[in-house]
């Protein structure tokens, strides 16, 4: 069970692109252990984003100050299967469907999937990776690209891979290594592009 309750205020935006809002969530998870390797999660959240100074779009993508305070409504199902098939690796499959409504006339719906495959191995004592690739997709079916009404219908995706590798020197002591691809398309360009990100670090763990 999962509920939170909080107001959340940004300074120096201008009202009509204020982030000022009320955020409140409910959410429950029911997990099933099939055998002592295999477990299974469903989980559904119902949260809320209510802007109290920002407005919400018309049908045509105007955000005039005649229009409502914008508000959004989000229904959030998922669905994990954690699959152990030794004692050094560690499977996880995942799938997420989230619905949104715009409350006003509804120019900002967006149906969105998320998928998600991850495994961790232990190569060794000391070294350990972890590899991750999910895809998400929001489609708009009231939206346009660049709120243009002469524009396409707003899209939305990515694509992305993480990999990571730890070696632990000591007990407390370890090498990390990490790098993720990011791969966003949209029928907007301003929202797509494509970004790698690699950093290396060093770790201590005080006992």
């Amino acid at each position: 069970m999962d509920a939170r309750i909080a107001q959340r205020d940004y300074t120096n935006i201008a009202n009509i692109f204020s982030y000022d809002h009320d955020f409140a969530l409910l959410g429950g998870y029911l997990n099933y252990r099939f055998t002592p390797r295999a477990r299974t999660e469903l989980g559904y959240t119902y949260y809320v984003r209510d802007y109290d100074e920002r407005r919400a779009r018309n049908e045509l993508g105007d955000a005039l100050l005649a229009n409502s305070p914008l508000k959004y409504t989000y229904h959030k199902i998922e669905v994990s299967q954690l699959q152990r098939f030794s004692s050094a690796l560690l499977m996880e499959f995942s799938y997420a469907y989230i619905k949104r409504d715009d409350d006003f006339v509804g120019y900002n719906d967006y149906d969105q999937h998320q998928i998600k495959a991850a495994g961790s191995y232990r190569f060794s004592p000391q070294l350990r990776g972890l590899l991750r690739v999910s895809w998400r997709d929001m489609d708009y079916p009231n939206a346009f690209a660049f709120n243009e009404p002469t524009a396409r219908q707003k899209q939305y995706d990515e694509f992305e891979v993480f990999m990571a590798a730890e070696y632990s020197l000591t007990e407390r002591l370890s090498l990390w290594a990490r790098i993720r691809y990011q791969d966003v398309g949209s029928t907007d360009p301003r929202g797509a592009y494509d970004r790698t990100r690699a950093s290396l670090g060093i770790s201590w763990e005080s006992k």
